[in-house]
């Protein structure tokens, strides 16, 4: 009976951890496009240039996302196997017990 409970807790946290992470992945990307391509437009009117710099603007948004959005995998990716190696090491010393 509270190993049923235990599953669930456990499912309940993967759940809200993928939506926590989708959460700051969809941030880590709208920002930056919000941020360049209003300083591209802005940068267009000032200097008569449109559409050169909105577009350069969504280019430098598009690059600085995937860089965002990369280093945040990795750190998600070496968060997981570290909680897998605590698990292990947690399962094996109460095997030799």
């Amino acid at each position: 009976m509270n190993g049923d409970k235990d599953n669930k807790i456990k499912k309940n946290n993967g759940y809200s951890f993928a939506l926590s992470l989708a959460a700051d992945l969809g941030w880590m990307i709208a920002l930056p496009i919000i941020i360049f391509a209003i300083a591209g437009r802005y940068l267009d009117q000032k200097f008569n240039s449109s559409p050169i710099l909105l577009l350069a603007g969504i280019f430098l948004s598009i690059i600085a996302s995937s860089w965002i959005v990369y280093f945040k995998i990795i750190r998600v990716f070496a968060d997981i196997e570290q909680q897998e190696k605590d698990k292990n090491n947690k399962t094996n010393k109460e095997e030799k017990k």
